[in-house]
């Protein structure tokens, strides 16, 4: 998404360091979040790990039967909030509760975040 959140189709952050099963991807001013769903297969673990910059935590996006990948030490270095994977989060949380969560329910995610849908999601 430009500045107006507007969903173009553009080259994702790193790209140098990702494959061609990365599709779609999600800005918001200078933070981008791939979709990796146009692959034939999962990315790897050690793929994931380089594209996050360190461990790799796994959440379920279950209202929208995809996953969400994510640094896992993230908040804990100090990583910059990630605002589009904070809202897809926080989106998967209300549709699970069936109201707006409370402000104790709520969480964020710090630095890189990679979305899996389809056949790309880790079984």
């Amino acid at each position: 998404m430009s500045a107006a959140g507007v969903a173009r189709k553009s080259a994702p952050a790193g790209a140098g360091r990702l494959s061609a099963g990365v599709g779609w991807t999600i800005e918001l001013r200078c933070l981008q979040l791939p979709v990796w769903g146009a692959a034939d297969v999962p990315p790897t673990l050690d793929w994931c790990r380089q594209f996050v910059g360190g461990p790799v935590q796994l959440y379920e996006l279950q209202s929208m039967d995809m996953q969400l990948l994510l640094h896992e030490e993230g908040k804990v270095l100090g990583m910059p909030l990630n605002r589009i994977a904070s809202a897809i989060m926080q989106t998967d949380l209300m549709h699970q509760l069936g109201r707006p969560p409370l402000r104790s329910e709520l969480d964020f995610v710090a630095g890189p975040a990679l979305v899996l849908g389809g056949i790309a999601r880790w079984t």
